[in-house]
């Protein structure tokens, strides 16, 4: 048996080199990537949805969902019109906004009117594409109330998108109608879910429900009336690690962090956001726009 040839002091200091070297370049382009690569590589989640008592009218319906925007921390106006042009190039019949469209604090500036001027004139401009396109509705999240709701609810109404909060929105194709239904955000408790339900018609169509926090589905499902929730918050993490998920999530959003859910016999889907907040990165969790693609149960 040959001895083996023994390394050289030499050798293994060049052997250590190439190695940092390699773990430096790795660390590189995995920052790269986190920063830049995902952050703008926007994924198209096509997602057909069977509803019960959903009447054959609105087979094929097409739902598209945009949520956490976040202006202020990475988003700005040309990554905006961009999310936009990208959301209507999905033939949408109807799409929803769902919550945080300015970043609270944004790089620590304080909460004042000055701090958001800017972006609230963002929101007027760069959404007043989507309804002229096709009908528009709205609600808010968590750090549009932290910011001032009242302020972000007119941008988008001069935008002429619709604001729902605690009420409802009834889609109608000849005599079928489907219920877009709007709880205000729990987490800042603006929710007032009893006047949701008792804005709903009790009648046969069905409803979905707009919610903000994804968490909310344990109560929302409870009372049998909705057959799919469709929610955001979460970002689903922004860091996704293998085999071990993300390892940060926010409050009302760590038991449905991201993707498709049957919560009681209710379907909710956790949608990733387009946007970032507090640090500008993301990996293994792509920024995502949703279409629900309606079909009768």
């Amino acid at each position: 048996m040959k001895d083996r040839k023994k390394i050289s002091r030499r050798d293994f200091l060049r052997l250590l080199e190439v190695i940092s070297l390699q773990v430096a370049a790795l660390e590189v382009l995995g920052y790269t990537y986190s920063t830049e690569v995902e952050m703008d590589w926007i994924e198209i989640t096509d997602l057909p949805v069977k509803l019960p008592r959903l009447d054959p009218a609105f087979k094929g319906f097409r739902l598209a969902q945009v949520s956490d925007f976040h202006l202020g921390q990475w988003i700005n106006k040309e990554r905006l019109d961009q999310i936009v042009a990208l959301t209507l190039e999905q033939s949408p019949d109807l799409i929803a906004l769902t919550g945080d469209y300015l970043e609270y604090h944004p790089y620590g500036r304080p909460n004042i009117w000055e701090t958001y001027a800017e972006n609230l004139d963002v929101i007027r401009t760069s959404f007043a594409s989507l309804p002229r396109a096709c009908p528009t509705v709205a609600i808010l999240g968590n750090h549009d109330h932290r910011v001032n709701p009242e302020w972000i609810q007119q941008a988008l109404t001069d935008a002429s998108v619709t604001v729902l909060r605690n009420t409802v929105y009834t889609v109608q194709r000849g005599d079928a109608r489907l219920y877009i239904a709007a709880v205000d955000d729990v987490l800042e408790k603006a929710g007032r879910f009893d006047e949701v339900l008792n804005a709903l018609p009790r009648d046969d169509a069905p409803a979905i429900l707009l919610a903000h926090e994804p968490d909310f589905a344990d109560v929302s499902a409870a009372t049998g009336r909705f057959g799919l929730q469709i929610s955001g918050h979460t970002h689903g993490g922004q860091v996704d690690i293998p085999l071990i998920g993300p390892p940060i999530l926010p409050e009302m959003g760590k038991k449905y962090p991201s993707g498709l859910y049957n919560v009681n016999g209710m379907l909710l889907y956790t949608n990733r956001g387009v946007g970032v907040t507090t640090v500008n990165a993301r990996f293994n969790c792509r920024p995502e726009i949703t279409i629900y693609i309606l079909e009768p149960a």
